[in-house]
């Protein structure tokens, strides 16, 4: 009998936005740091989202670098995901959430563009960059969004 992964039935589509982030942590998969002006159009995401939903993919990541940093390129590509049924994903390090106020207006923009998931990037390499409070006001405001 052949096995089959059960991965094999799931396709995600990675969107970086950007190499920039407000990290610049020694061990970066991506190599990303804070002096990368590197980014793509908000019109290429699109276009490979609509790719990604045609091949049947199964959701969209919104990785980076800091994909926060193109805020409104990634609510437009989590807007435009949604809007073609596929489950979307935030990879973000919470940069944003500088004050509570703050933290929840953003989550809530994030939430209400549709976003189905939430993952914070954070360990002993991100706390040398991102205040541990920040990133806790970060959570609490992404749990009171749902």
């Amino acid at each position: 009998m052949e096995s089959v992964s059960v991965f094999a039935k799931h396709k995600t589509l990675s969107v970086m936005l950007t190499y920039r982030c407000t990290a610049e942590c020694a061990d970066c998969g991506t190599f990303s740091t804070p002096r990368d002006r590197y980014r793509i159009s908000l019109e290429s995401a699109i276009s490979a989202i609509d790719q990604a939903a045609a091949l049947g993919f199964t959701n969209v990541v919104f990785t980076g670098g800091e994909a926060t940093i193109e805020w409104d390129s990634l609510l437009a590509g989590i807007r435009h995901a949604h809007r073609k049924g596929l489950p979307t994903r935030l990879v973000t390090n919470g940069h944003w959430a500088t004050s509570t106020a703050e933290a929840g207006r953003c989550a809530g923009l994030i939430s209400d563009s549709g976003l189905t998931e939430i993952n914070f990037s954070s360990g002993d390499e991100h706390l040398k960059f991102i205040d541990q409070d920040t990133l806790v006001r970060a959570i609490v405001a992404a749990l009171e969004c749902g």
